[in-house]
């Protein structure tokens, strides 16, 4: 495994990388991989991605699929080659999983929303009933939390409905996260301003004025 906590060594494989993508990543693909080197990897891909060497990104995602047990660090890197519809015809199996995975509430929650994350990052979530399930009480609130940001990432248009039926239910800490997703999107929250003039809910109302 690669010891990416030593700082020299580090400096090292940026050098390598910058200097030779292919020989690097020939190196990269040839490497057992552990949950310490997340980091790395991500630093990684996202350089990948920034020199748009997608190939190479793809060719590492693929790598990091390559796993016979499902773990959230996993899906998270997975997340940053998507979306694109041949990476994801590339690894049918850890989309299976990960479907798996997402509906069982006995997995852990970091692993169920790091599942949910790459489903809608790869374009899988295909309806915002798909996510606003995962806002019942009875989910943790990570989960809820994450299909929040999800829904106001993926389908904002969905979300100003959705919000003025389920507000008087959701918990402070997931109303907290409606709050913050409208004050960063204010076209979402002109929306839903302008529906409050119909559907006056006075708990909203008082949250968006503060």
């Amino acid at each position: 495994a690669l010891n990416t906590d030593d700082t020299f060594t580090q400096a090292a494989c940026v050098s390598s990388m910058l200097s030779d993508v292919d020989g690097f990543m020939e190196v990269l693909t040839q490497t057992t991989f552990s949950e310490g080197e997340a980091p790395f990897l991500k630093w990684v891909m996202m350089t990948l991605k920034g020199i748009e060497r997608i190939d190479a990104l793809h060719a590492l995602a693929i790598q990091l699929s390559l796993t016979a047990e499902l773990e959230a660090w996993r899906l998270e890197l997975i997340s940053l080659a998507l979306p694109s519809e041949a990476l994801i015809a590339s690894f049918p199996s850890i989309i299976e999983m990960a479907l798996r995975k997402l509906n069982d509430h006995k997995a852990s929650t970091p692993l169920r929303v790091a599942a949910l994350e790459m489903l809608c990052a790869g374009g899988l979530i295909k309806v915002p009933e798909d996510l606003t399930k995962f806002c019942r009480p009875e989910e943790p609130i990570e989960m809820q939390i994450a299909a929040v940001r999800m829904l106001s990432q993926h389908f904002p248009d969905k979300m100003p409905d959705w919000l003025l039926s389920a507000w008087p239910n959701l918990e402070p800490g997931l109303r907290r996260e409606v709050l913050q997703s409208l004050t960063s999107r204010s076209a979402l929250a002109r929306t839903v301003v302008g529906q409050l003039s119909a559907r006056p809910i006075p708990d909203l109302v008082r949250a968006l004025s503060q």
